[in-house]
């Protein structure tokens, strides 16, 4: 494909050798395409057919589909490479390679899976466990080659010539007969792969390893190379701009966690306000000694709602009580057939719930009107 004869190249004139229906959009075959079809781990690219957008590559039934929304009737065309994306995927694809040989070669590990993603690119390795000394030592490792400015090449071999080569592989299938691509790393690793990649690692620019995840066995590694990296900088010291805005002094950490205790204990009063207020207003229903008790609370959750309802019953175990809020209901219902009538009426209007009689309970599932629902329920109460 031209996109791996020379990864620079971002842009050609070309000849549509066919359109057809393809998914809901439409395929184009064209005789040279420099866009990279989705495989290997890595994303496909992006660009223009003159000024049509291309919005993916993908390969179908051996031949390599540019996905567009509408058909192309031109014969020869203009085609157009989304560079920043495409650069971004050499960077993290490149840098893969020489992350995966540097941990083969100074850790044991092998990487058993990649995959690049919107934001980041992630390698999977076959250990269970990897330390925050080791991602660290690992960072170091990459920047270090990088500096080294080291020639990245490919070569095109026999199956013969490549089954003599002791390289680093997954594999190649036995009906591939060849040539087999070869991605070479100067000194560091060599690899069969159908990818883009640059030309030195210079151009990665710098790495950085942004989370490790566990995965029964194995562990993800999420990292970033060059311009994602950078772009997460700018973020971060945008963030570091607003918080510096808020707290003034500088003290961000020291502010957060005094505003997360300040949070928990606030949760913790709140919790022992709510639990009172229900108290109270339970008793306050009970002492009412009515038999049937139809009250609105506003904001109300269904929390404050059952204990209400709890302390209630205690003290007025053969009343029946219904409590509802613009969020939620609960109520206790001791004839059967009111309690199957109000549910009905309940679920008619919005309600999403049940229970085990005499009590049940649940939430709005859409903007009730309240006053025609106080109403409804008031007159089958009755």
């Amino acid at each position: 494909m031209y996109c791996q004869l020379d990864s620079y190249k971002k842009h050609i004139q070309t000849e549509v050798l066919e359109c057809i229906p393809l998914r809901g959009r439409w395929g184009v075959v064209l005789s040279d395409n420099l866009l990279y079809p989705e495989g290997g781990g890595q994303p496909s690219d992006r660009g223009w057919i003159d000024d049509t957008m291309v919005m993916d590559v993908q390969k179908h039934e051996g031949k390599v589909y540019a996905i567009v929304d509408v058909p192309i009737e031109k014969t020869t065309v203009n085609l157009k490479l989304d560079w920043t994306r495409r650069f971004a995927h050499m960077q993290l694809h490149t840098g893969q390679h020489l992350l995966t040989a540097l941990i083969l070669k100074n850790y044991g590990w092998m990487t058993v899976g990649f995959h690049i993603n919107a934001d980041v690119a992630t390698i999977d390795l076959d250990t269970s466990s990897v330390s925050e000394a080791q991602c660290r030592e690992i960072e170091e490792l990459v920047n270090s080659y990088i500096l080294q400015s080291l020639p990245v090449c490919d070569h095109l071999v026999s199956r013969e010539k490549f089954e003599e080569l002791n390289i680093r592989s997954r594999g190649v299938p036995d009906w591939v007969e060849g040539p087999i691509r070869l991605i070479e790393i100067a000194g560091v690793d060599i690899n069969n792969c159908g990818g883009t990649h640059l030309r030195n690692t210079a151009e990665l620019m710098m790495f950085a390893i942004v989370k490790k995840e566990k995965m029964k066995t194995k562990t993800r590694i999420h990292f970033v190379y060059g311009d994602r990296l950078l772009n997460r900088f700018r973020n971060y010291m945008a963030k570091e701009k607003s918080l510096n805005e808020i707290f003034q002094d500088g003290a961000h950490i020291e502010r957060a966690q005094e505003w997360a205790r300040d949070r928990k204990e606030h949760k913790r009063e709140r919790k022992k306000w709510q639990a009172e207020s229900a108290r109270q207003e339970g008793l306050r229903l009970a002492a009412k000694h009515k038999k049937w008790n139809l009250e609105y609370r506003k904001g109300w959750d269904l929390g404050m709602i059952k204990n209400t309802l709890r302390i209630a019953v205690e003290k007025s175990s053969r009343a029946n009580f219904l409590l509802y809020s613009e969020l939620v209901f609960a109520g206790v219902i001791h004839n059967h057939e009111t309690y199957n009538t109000i549910l009905q009426s309940i679920r008619s209007m919005g309600g999403k719930g049940g229970g085990k009689p005499p009590m049940f309970q649940g939430k709005w599932t859409a903007q009730v009107d309240l006053s025609t629902l106080h109403a409804t329920l008031a007159s089958q109460l009755q």
